[in-house]
């Protein structure tokens, strides 16, 4: 484990915050949380910095099922996890497209251990925990 400490807000179903006491996530649980928040962000989403998020729009459309669009849509989920504070590595990547919907499912090694990332079609995405 790490001697660095990183905190998150945790966020519903809905992907809103949740401003309840203890909703605070930590160690493996932030970097999950904050993974999971820097995929579900469209690449030019974000007023505050338009370089962060999938470039969906800018590289995906009308490719998604076929084998360059899950390709590039690999390399773009990998370095957005690299991207997020703590992340030393990312593990696995796959990424499938099923009826109209991307989905993922990452592994990443962070500085406080190993978090696993899903977000599949028509499920919810999925925090280490059940959260």
């Amino acid at each position: 484990m790490a001697s660095s400490s990183f905190a998150y807000l945790a966020v519903g179903q809905n992907h809103d915050p949740i401003w309840a006491d203890g909703a605070v996530l930590t160690g493996t649980d932030a970097v999950a949380q904050a993974i999971l928040t820097r995929l579900n962000l469209f690449l030019g989403e974000w007023w505050e910095n338009l370089n962060l998020g999938l470039p969906v729009f800018q590289q995906m459309i009308g490719q998604l099922g076929s084998k360059r669009g899950l390709a590039v849509m690999q390399i773009a989920v990998t370095q957005n996890v690299l991207g997020t504070p703590y992340v030393n590595a990312v593990t696995s990547v796959e990424v499938t497209f099923n009826g109209g919907k991307l989905g993922f499912t990452v592994v990443a090694q962070t500085a406080f251990g190993s978090v696993t990332v899903t977000n599949l079609p028509g499920l919810s995405a999925a925090l280490p925990g059940g959260s």
